[in-house]
């Protein structure tokens, strides 16, 4: 579609990684998930064989070359759940990277630490409410240590005034304490650059 693609070009011109998000987003229709999150299983390549991931990947990345205009080199599962299967798909695929709840996982086997602060769980509000207050605990753990996270944010978070306080509250606070916003690429620049320069060297 016409606007589709217009919108595609508005978020290619912006800074920053894109990464493929999996290609429907669901699994389809699952009573469990429907109890506890009040929608569709979104773990799209949680119990995928090798056959399916590699399908899922191949619409994945010709929608995402059709709006960007280029391959994707890293890939975000929903919920960060994925099958051994789709990792193989994955490396089959030329993927650089993937992303995990704890981290980075490169294809080449290295692992990069960094953990996510997450704010969306689902429609039901008694999940959210104890959502938030344990992701508070975990904001103010990640605060103390100063050690980078990622801070994920979708297009429902608004949706709940309660966690989208927290969420906006969180974001003020690290600009007001100094806390800088790195892309993917200049974040594992940084990382591998200490990596290699070997314990207690300075960051450069």
């Amino acid at each position: 579609m016409p606007a589709d693609r217009k919108f595609c070009r508005i978020l290619a011109a912006l800074p920053g990684e894109k990464v493929l998000h999996g290609w429907s987003h669901s699994l389809g229709r699952s009573f469990l998930n429907w109890l506890f999150y009040g929608h569709d299983n979104r773990s799209e390549f949680a119990g995928l064989d090798e056959k399916n991931a590699k399908e899922r990947l191949r619409h994945g990345k010709r929608a995402f070359k059709a709006g960007f205009l280029e391959e994707p080199s890293w890939f975000c599962a929903p919920r960060w759940l994925q099958s051994k299967a789709t990792t193989r798909a994955l490396i089959h695929a030329g993927f650089k990277g993937y992303m995990l709840y704890d981290g980075l996982q490169f294809c080449s086997g290295l692992r990069m630490p960094l953990p996510v602060i997450s704010f969306d769980e689902g429609e039901r509000k008694l999940r959210r409410a104890v959502a938030r207050r344990l992701r508070g605990r975990k904001i103010e753990k990640l605060m103390s240590t100063a050690k980078p996270f990622r801070l994920s944010l979708h297009p429902t978070d608004p949706d709940d005034p309660a966690t989208w306080r927290q969420a906006s509250e969180l974001i003020a606070r690290l600009e007001k304490d100094g806390w800088t916003a790195l892309s993917l690429a200049e974040a594992v620049s940084r990382w591998e650059r200490l990596r290699t320069s070997g314990p207690g060297a300075p960051e450069r």
